[in-house]
């Protein structure tokens, strides 16, 4: 994202769009209007919650795995069955086509909280979470950083017939999978209406709410924060922090536990066939990166106690630099092309050293956490 193309900055403040306006207004005031009324007349059927949910999970991941993580960040490949689905599903969010939506997404990362950033959050919540939309774009706006995708004809298909698209499976999908059984209006009031505004502000937590609730472990330089609270929301997306210093990764949540549907089916598709060249940050990156944030933030000394803390602390960063460095050598000449036996030793190392450097880095964060609490 380098592109000299695109180093000019649009001034987001755009003529208002009365179009987008009322469309984010009335979907969520129809369907606070609409669905208890609908509940008392016709009461309650687990089939609305499934086709809530079918189309709620399908619209998601077709913005979080397909327009986030394929098309804007390219963090993997996917065949071209996948990638239509992506674009089907996707248009079914009602967030535009993935060439629009990767176009911002990219000055986003570009300029992020900058005047450049589409959703920047120095210019208040709400207007990051949604008000942004109510505006059209800049004049002098360009997409030349999407060059990519402009050579893509499945994106430029589903960018010349989004609005068909997605009222296709956003709407018209959701009411016939409720016609079939037997309840239509509550197919499109629930898997239709209210999954939109679901959807919608589930995607826009990750321009607002993961933006000024969470850490920052990785980076203090951007607003990113990562908050398992947003990931719930998003399908992983919360992990915002991680993603704005390693936004290439295929992973937002990249511990075991970390809830991230989105890294899951991506590694899922993988395992079939589907997906390929799945980027992964290697772990001596993330650790060098966690190693440079905290010892950024640490405060001064301003006792005994403190001045010895902080000469261990430095004792503890140098050798984890060492070890970092001895793992990124290992990495580098790690013998992919020779026998196994030969593959399994070098393993063994990297095992052993990436726990090593596991050790040495709870060690050091343990001691930067009570260096803290003693300038408290």
């Amino acid at each position: 994202m380098t592109n000299k193309n695109w180093q000019h900055a649009p001034i987001w403040n755009g003529k208002f769009s009365p179009i987008n306006a009322a469309f984010l207004i009335l979907t969520p005031a129809l369907s606070v209007a609409l669905i208890p009324v609908y509940l008392h007349v016709n009461g309650w059927h687990w089939g609305y919650f499934f086709i809530f949910s079918a189309m709620t999970w399908l619209t998601s991941l077709g913005i979080t795995a397909g327009y986030h993580r394929q098309f804007s960040h390219q963090s993997y490949d996917c065949n071209r069955v996948v990638k239509f689905l992506y674009l089907i599903f996707g248009a079914g969010a009602l967030q535009n086509s993935a060439l629009k939506w990767s176009s911002d997404h990219r000055y986003h990362h570009r300029f992020v909280d900058k005047e450049g950033d589409p959703y920047n959050i120095n210019r208040g919540f709400f207007y990051a979470h949604m008000g942004w939309i109510f505006y059209k774009d800049p004049e002098e706006r360009t997409y030349d950083n999407i060059r990519d995708l402009l050579k893509d004809p499945l994106v430029l298909w589903q960018d010349k017939y989004y609005l068909p698209i997605a009222v296709t499976t956003g709407f018209v999908l959701p009411t016939f999978l409720g016609y079939l059984c037997g309840y239509p209006f509550a197919g499109f009031l629930f898997g239709g209406l209210f999954r939109t505004v679901f959807v919608h502000h589930g995607t826009f937590f990750i321009n607002s709410m993961a933006h000024v609730l969470g850490n920052q472990p990785y980076s203090t330089k951007v607003t990113a924060r990562d908050s398992w609270i947003t990931a719930l929301f998003s399908n992983g997306e919360g992990f915002h922090n991680f993603h704005h210093v390693f936004a290439n990764d295929y992973r937002n949540g990249i511990a075991w536990y970390h809830w991230d549907p989105s890294k899951w089916l991506i590694w899922s598709l993988n395992k079939f066939g589907f997906s390929s060249n799945l980027t992964r940050t290697p772990d001596w990156q993330i650790y060098k990166a966690k190693l440079e944030n905290t010892h950024e933030q640490l405060p001064k000394a301003q006792s005994e106690l403190a001045l010895q803390c902080h000469q261990q602390l430095e004792a503890l960063k140098a050798n984890i630099e060492e070890k970092i460095q001895q793992l990124a050598k290992l990495r580098r000449e790690f013998p992919s092309r020779e026998t196994k036996i030969r593959q399994r030793y070098f393993r063994k190392r990297l095992n052993a050293e990436s726990a090593a450097l596991k050790r040495t880095w709870r060690e050091y964060k343990t001691l930067a956490q009570l260096t803290r609490q003693l300038e408290h």
